[in-house]
């Protein structure tokens, strides 16, 4: 599996480092409770560093400001035993780690790809904050669909953006978080320059979402025929929006 994500990535020779992970070091120096404890250790096979993403590997330069430091980015696998707690997983390893990173979580032939926006901690500056967490929908490397291959190709290094380290990262987490257009209609978007209107327009309809299946929740249970009705118009209101929201994400991707 490691050799089709340095593939679908197209990493050069010169950024691969195929090194192993010990799963001690994160469980001895991250701040973990005892589930995040027990999953680390139940859930996951083996990880791996598979390459280096800095000026020396990619002649891509580093940025650093009072809020951001992009010197590196590291692609790790790690090789899941199980995939009921892979969001766990990930928010693991990205908060033990300092510097951003591409986390490609495998399972038996399916992959998720997880990059996670950070920022420096002006109180405490050995450690960085976590702007989101964004994962790609597990992806059937054997057998991709045609959105599958349309995100996959994405993913190549050599069309993100050279110009530092900073815009690299965040157009590769840009391409992972609009991978959440799916589940709103089967296709990937070719383009993130509407980004920031895509994002806010994929958050109303998460929110929207939300408020609607919690009144579908309470309609099951309402007895009072006439509170069922009314919420039946409320439902629909939703509804309705949701279609609205969607047309005009559709425009813009």
């Amino acid at each position: 599996m490691i050799d089709k994500v340095i593939e679908i990535l197209s990493l050069p020779d010169k950024a691969v480092i195929i090194r192993k992970i010990t799963k001690k070091l994160f469980y001895d120096n991250a701040e973990l409770n005892k589930r995040e404890k027990d999953a680390l250790v139940s859930e996951i096979e083996s990880i791996r560093l598979i390459a280096m993403i800095n000026e020396d590997s990619f002649n891509i330069g580093k940025f650093r400001d009072e809020d951001y430091d992009y010197t590196d980015i590291a692609v790790i696998y790690i090789d899941l035993r199980k995939n009921e707690k892979m969001k766990t997983i990930a928010k693991i390893l990205h908060e033990a780690i300092p510097h951003p990173a591409l986390l490609v979580l495998g399972y038996k032939n399916l992959i998720v790809f997880s990059t996670a926006a950070k920022r420096l901690n002006k109180i405490d500056t050995s450690k960085t904050i976590i702007e989101e967490n964004n994962f790609s929908p597990w992806l059937c490397i054997d057998y991709p669909d045609e959105k599958d291959v349309d995100f996959i190709n994405r993913l190549k290094t050599n069309t993100l953006p050279f110009e530092n380290l900073y815009k690299f990262y965040t157009e590769l987490d840009n391409r992972i978080y609009l991978t959440k257009a799916y589940s709103i209609f089967s296709k990937y978007p070719k383009t993130t320059k509407n980004i920031t209107k895509c994002k806010s327009i994929i958050k109303q309809i998460e929110e929207v979402s939300r408020e609607m299946e919690l009144i579908i929740k309470q309609q099951k249970q309402e007895l009072n025929f006439g509170r069922k009705m009314d919420m039946q118009l409320k439902i629909k209101e939703f509804e309705k929006a949701i279609e609205e929201l969607k047309n005009n994400l559709n425009e813009v991707v």
